[in-house]
């Protein structure tokens, strides 16, 4: 039994990853799709393929008014929620609504709250944070996405005022506690996933990392790494040799999160450190930290930065650099950031 209905989360091949030792509360949102009753007009899955379509905005979970729970980013990856602040150290539900609705139209949709119920609880469970209504100076505990306005990079006001939170923790008091069940045999699960380009096995059984947490087999084509944390991913070769150079789970990339995926031009695949990208038959090189954060505002490889040419390395006056197609990105330990194109 799990705390949502269906997983999306392959789609979102937007944010970065994050650790999950630094989340102390649990964020709400609304969809602000409508006015009021017409807000809950969509459905969830109509709402996530629009993020995934458009890029403009993510979160952990969606709940939509009948109760269904999409997983949209699991809880290591970093949404497009609540400015960068609350991306870090907030675990990000959505629901189909309005922050205009009243306390009664919230009432009359009882499914969607049972639902929020059950992950909050999931939640608090898992990650030890209290179930109780607090502000952003109140932490750990639940607040609206109009909380966290006072730490800047959001001007919203959802969930708006008569949001019944006292309702949605009392469902989560009084809900079961859910634990996600481990895959039996993952590395051999993911194998059969990735079959198409993996290729036949190369080792018997799996083999432990050094760190004695994980596992991994090889593949003619990629590997299969997997930790309790991650799970089983798996990774090819060409994103492989990238991650070996930077001593694989024991660099500062740690164990993939995420399968790769193809984008034009190249590959992209994301760690628990950082992501790499690899453009054609160039070296890949990983991106991350707030170098990272600035390239993906710059538009990532479609920007006018282009793709990554080198690793990130210290500039010689305290701060970090990192070079690009067209331009580069210099770090300051201020914390400004010098775009500086070619």
């Amino acid at each position: 039994m799990t705390y949502y209905d269906s997983d999306r989360s392959e789609e979102f091949g937007f944010g970065r990853p994050r650790p999950t030792s630094g989340l102390v509360g649990i964020c709400i949102h609304t969809t602000e799709s409508g006015k009021s009753a017409t807000a809950t007009s969509r459905t969830a899955d109509d709402v996530v393929s629009y993020q995934v379509r458009t890029q403009s905005g993510s979160y952990n979970v969606m709940v939509g008014v009948d109760g269904k729970v999409i997983r949209e980013n699991t809880d290591d990856w970093q949404t497009w929620s609540t400015g960068n602040k609350g991306n870090d150290i907030l675990l990000n539900l959505c629901v189909v609504g309005n922050a205009s609705q009243s306390r009664a139209e919230w009432l009359a949709q009882d499914k969607m709250l049972r639902s929020v119920g059950r992950v909050l609880r999931y939640w608090s469970d898992k990650y030890r944070i209290p179930l109780r209504r607090v502000t952003a100076a109140g932490l750990p505990g639940i607040l609206g996405h109009v909380d966290t306005r006072v730490w800047g990079g959001t001007d919203h006001a959802d969930p708006g005022p008569n949001f019944p939170y006292d309702v949605v923790i009392g469902y989560a008091k009084g809900a079961p506690t859910e634990v996600v069940k481990p895959v039996v045999n993952a590395i051999d699960a993911e194998a059969k996933v990735a079959a198409s380009w993996l290729g036949e096995r190369v080792t018997k059984g799996e083999i432990k990392t050094p760190d004695g947490e994980g596992r991994f087999a090889q593949f003619a084509n990629g590997y299969v790494y997997w930790n309790p944390k991650t799970g089983a991913v798996a990774v090819p070769m060409r994103i492989f040799e990238t991650w070996a150079g930077h001593r694989w789970e024991a660099g500062f990339l740690g164990y993939p999160v995420r399968r790769h995926t193809l984008v034009k031009g190249g590959a992209v695949q994301a760690f628990q450190g950082g992501v790499i990208y690899r453009q054609g038959d160039q070296p890949g090189f990983p991106v991350r930290g707030v170098i990272g954060d600035r390239w993906a505002k710059e538009g990532f490889e479609t920007g006018p930065l282009g793709w990554p040419t080198s690793d990130e390395r210290d500039n010689g006056t305290g701060g970090r650099v990192q070079d690009f197609e067209h331009g580069r990105l210099e770090w300051d330990p201020s914390g400004a950031i010098k775009v500086v194109t070619a």
